[in-house]
């Protein structure tokens, strides 16, 4: 009898408890996979890069040579030979 109302508490908090579940969140459509092309500028070294993927919001550029860029056109500029990663 001496256990009745720790059981009868243990019993209340258990069944009185219902799982919430969150409002979904909607965080909009994935980032778009770049496109954009790549031309030899008239300087050495230098090309120029345009965009041409559609409907972009916002250009930013990630050189690979440590430059950051934004704009629809940038003018890259690598001074040594080698691979590039542009993102």
């Amino acid at each position: 009898m001496k256990y009745f109302p720790i059981i009868s508490l243990l019993l209340l908090l258990f069944t009185a408890c219902d799982p919430q579940q969150d409002d979904k969140i909607d965080i909009g459509l994935p980032p778009a996979e770049a496109t954009f092309s790549i031309t030899p500028a008239a300087e050495p070294n230098h090309y120029i890069l345009k965009n041409t993927t559609p409907d972009v919001f916002e250009y930013l550029w990630d050189l690979g040579n440590g430059t950051k860029m934004s704009g629809e056109e940038v003018d890259a500029y690598y001074p040594l030979k080698g691979t590039y990663t542009i993102t």
